[in-house]
């Protein structure tokens, strides 16, 4: 069922529709190479991944939503959405996590990444979230300032070793 969004003219704010998947991979698609750009930990095969594992996870079901903002005929952004039960030490809910967010470059500082988030802080709500969780590059400093802004607070912090055939842990 989909409910009903509020819109910021001349942009429309909605859910993907399978006709959209063409546009999203392509957005996507350039999501990645910029975020690889500036971390090379996210430098990965976009057209293996895009097939392997994502190309399912764009239509709306019981667990993913997919919201974008449209001008005209041309997708300007979109937010991917995942919600699931989720086990934390002696606490059990119902989690969701905004697992991508891009805004086509000439589109930026117009206020559209917002709109996408507050539509799905709606819909989580709709579905019942108590929490909202998601990851950012900690190099990427915009995106850092832009969470901070809506309310979003580091929790945790992740890390990460690439390992070789050859390597071994350091000692501490």
């Amino acid at each position: 069922m989909e409910v009903a969004l509020p819109q910021l003219n001349p942009y429309v704010l909605r859910f993907a529709k399978a006709k959209d998947v063409p546009y999203l991979q392509s957005m996507w698609t350039a999501l990645y190479e910029e975020i690889s750009q500036t971390d090379s930990a996210f430098a990965v095969d976009v057209t293996e991944a895009w097939s392997n594992t994502l190309a399912a996870a764009w239509m709306p079901d019981v667990n993913h939503f997919v919201l974008i903002v449209q001008k005209s005929n041309d997708i300007v952004g979109f937010l991917r959405a995942a919600i699931g039960d989720r086990q934390l030490p002696f606490l059990s809910m119902r989690m969701g996590c905004i697992c991508d967010l891009y805004v086509q470059p000439q589109y930026r500082r117009r206020h559209i990444a917002t709109r996408l988030v507050r539509g799905a802080i709606s819909e989580f709500k709709r579905r019942d979230v108590e929490r909202i969780e998601l990851s950012i590059a900690v190099a990427n400093q915009v995106a850092c300032h832009f969470w901070d802004k809506l309310g979003f607070a580091p929790y945790m912090q992740q890390r990460f070793m690439k390992l070789q055939s050859n390597d071994s842990p350091r000692s501490a």
